[in-house]
């Protein structure tokens, strides 16, 4: 009888174990462009077809350019295959488009991740968003049409590289490149929201920018509290490239204030800034390489008052290649979620 209640304790300790869910946040620089030995291999067959006097020398254009591109993926892959990183989720930005994404799934990783997601966004300069799931993760719901709302102050302030670049041809659209939210339910059964953004950059920064880049972060605070009222879950996760640090900077004051306090809205709302601690210490989540001009926190992850006591650890990677396959670091989030039968009950 005892070994009998002993067994039915040690299958409910089981059962409840906690889940932990690592995120990752990366901004993986100029992603797209490494791709473009591909396409330089199908242009320098119908140039030789041209041109077949020029065949050595276009063959060895072909191959130096496809050399920088696959070292710089494996750089890329390295850190993402890290067992140091291990992602369940990894919310990327200035990130590749779908095709080269499967590819590089496939090729890079080995076919690491299960679910591959490209968000539609307002980028002329092919910096898109995405979300990349381990196997066991699964896809409820997405809401990516956000990118298509309009913003009600023209962007007549622009110049023709960020009107070209940062508003893409939609430049009468409020968000630069995103956001999108997915409904993901965990292995255990858990169901949370993550969402993704890169916002507005600080390239010709001015006093228009900044209130622009605070419009997105007051959208974005709606739509995180929208999300969580929606559910099924109240359980939010928000991340990304922000492109500002916490506390004020250029412009801010006269903007209306800090952009990121904007996202975290007033504290009745309960939204929590889970890289707080990071900031408040001087840490680095952008590095830039060997230029240390504007190295800074400005990669965060914002989770609603439901996980705010299930964050157990926040930190930046800078292991491996991390240091030289991007100028970002990847953020990771650890989430520690009820695991087993307790993640399926309702609550009460």
């Amino acid at each position: 009888m005892k070994r009998a209640i002993l067994f039915i304790v040690l299958i409910a300790c089981v059962a409840v174990r906690a889940e932990d869910v690592r995120i990752v946040t990366w901004n993986v620089e100029l992603w797209q462009q490494r791709f473009d030995g591909r396409k330089w291999a199908a242009w320098t067959r119908a140039e030789i077809k041209a041109h077949p006097e020029q065949k050595d020398e276009l063959e060895g254009l072909a191959h130096k350019i496809k050399e920088a591109d696959e070292h710089s993926l494996w750089e890329v892959s390295t850190v993402m295959l890290d067992p140091k990183l291990s992602p369940d989720i990894l919310i990327f930005e200035e990130g590749c488009d779908e095709e080269n994404l499967k590819y590089f799934n496939h090729k890079w990783l080995k076919d690491k991740f299960e679910t591959l997601m490209v968000f539609p966004s307002n980028t002329g300069r092919d910096q898109n968003i995405g979300m990349m799931l381990m196997p066991g993760y699964k896809v409820l719901k997405v809401q990516d049409d956000y990118y298509k709302e309009k913003d009600p102050v023209p962007k007549a302030f622009l110049d023709a590289n960020d009107m070209k670049n940062e508003a893409g041809p939609n430049n009468d659209k409020l968000f630069a490149r995103g956001p999108a939210f997915v409904l993901v339910q965990t292995p255990a059964g858990n169901k949370l929201w993550v969402g993704v953004n890169h916002e507005k950059s600080k390239h010709g920064n001015s006093l228009d920018v900044a209130k622009w880049r605070n419009r997105e972060a007051d959208r974005v605070h709606q739509i995180i509290k929208e999300v969580e009222k929606e559910g099924p879950t109240p359980d939010v996760v928000f991340g990304g490239d922000m492109n500002d640090e916490l506390g004020m900077q250029e412009f801010e004051q006269e903007a209306g204030g800090d952009s990121i306090e904007h996202i975290v809205g007033p504290p009745s709302d309960g939204i929590f800034m889970a890289t707080r601690n990071l900031a408040e210490h001087n840490a680095i989540s952008f590095g830039g390489y060997f230029n240390d001009r504007y190295r800074s926190m400005i990669d965060h992850f914002f989770v609603t008052a439901s996980l705010k006591d299930k964050v157990a650890d926040v930190q930046i990677f800078k292991d491996g290649f991390a240091p030289v396959a991007s100028d970002h670091y990847p953020v990771v989030m650890t989430l520690k979620l009820p695991g087993g039968s307790a993640a399926t009950q309702p609550a009460h």
